[in-house]
């Protein structure tokens, strides 16, 4: 990695407390945190809390769902109005808006592929694969009578004691690495302290590892290969590739419909998430009737599609059909074989 070239306060906000620390000091700072915490009173808090401290630009790592630098939905253990907030705007300083395991898992990587998970309030999740960062919301998947959260997170500890607890942390590293098949993974957060035995192919990461990822963010690039969206829209001679048609049936959870004016930020966020991965939206409709969306997509196969929508519904406001659309000639096509 190359130095940082700006100095950079990283923020990492969790759901009992905020924690900063400017590049350039030693000591980091908190404030505390909660259930009513609102993005303006965070800001303001770190704000004061950095008195004295100089920086040129922020890393905020937020325990939510974050597309395209945005806050997407409101994290389950803070206020309203986290969703579409403007931290560069508040902030007054240019601001990149990361996951919070997101910023972690950066801040712990050391090659190859990296499945980082934070042990914490929830559960945080992050995959990076030979540098390319995908943050992901495993934790509001299935598991057991709940969901891997509600097991192995804050309420999971209190809920089932530590012995109880340890055995479900380790059942859950195991189903996920047998899944996302890493090369290893690293645990984080504040309550990974209080596992007596880490699982195996599991390494312990520090809390400290948040500082460090925020300032990476600012970090200049190394030169940079063909774009994800370059390689999977071309073949290796620089040509177009025939994409392919997909229409998909959305429709909202229960956590999704209390979300519901959040729901056109979501869309425009997802746009542009896809776009980097090289699926287009090309249209999507609200509907009556059975489905509550209709979307119209194009993507280079459907592993592509398949990733990008289980990333969707990990995010918990929607469940997905998905159907593969032929045009004319591509039927013509195949009826003629």
């Amino acid at each position: 990695m190359c130095s940082v070239t700006r100095t950079v306060l990283a923020v990492d906000v969790g759901g009992t407390h905020v924690k900063i620390l400017a590049s350039g000091q030693s000591e980091p700072r908190r404030l505390a945190s909660g259930p009513t915490l609102s993005p303006e009173q965070m800001v303001a808090g770190v704000i004061e809390a950095a008195s004295g401290w100089a920086w040129e630009v922020v890393s905020v790592g937020v325990p939510a769902v974050v597309l395209g630098g945005r806050v997407v939905s409101d994290p389950v253990h803070l206020g309203k109005g986290w969703a579409g907030f403007d931290f560069q705007a508040a902030f007054a300083k240019p601001t990149k808006v990361v996951n919070d395991a997101a910023m972690q898992a950066v801040g712990s990587y050391e090659g190859g592929k990296m499945l980082f998970l934070s042990l914490g309030t929830g559960l945080g999740s992050t995959l990076i694969v030979d540098g390319t960062l995908e943050p992901m919301e495993l934790g509001h998947l299935p598991f057991r009578k709940a969901t891997f959260e509600d097991y192995v997170g804050e309420r999971g500890l209190q809920r089932l004691g530590k012995k109880r607890w340890r055995r479900a942390v380790a059942e859950t590293v195991s189903l996920l690495s047998a899944a996302l098949e890493p090369d290893y993974i690293v645990l984080g957060g504040g309550n990974a302290a209080k596992l007596s035995q880490l699982p195996a192919g599991a390494r312990l990461g520090g809390n400290e590892h948040a500082f460090t990822g925020g300032f990476r963010l600012w970090q200049q690039p190394q030169p940079a290969r063909p774009t994800t969206a370059y390689a999977q829209a071309n073949d290796s001679q620089g040509r177009r590739r025939e994409m392919a048609t997909y229409v998909l049936l959305f429709n909202w959870t229960e956590q999704g419909i209390k979300n519901h004016k959040e729901s056109s930020g979501r869309v425009d966020a997802v746009r542009e998430q896809w776009a980097s991965s090289g699926i287009q939206l090309k249209d999507i409709y609200w509907t009556l009737g059975q489905y509550d969306l209709v979307g119209i997509v194009e993507a280079a196969d459907d592993a592509t599609l398949t990733k990008a929508l289980l990333a969707l519904g990990a995010a918990g406001n929607v469940r997905t059909t998905t159907m593969r659309a032929f045009n004319q000639n591509e039927f013509n096509g195949l009826v003629s074989m």
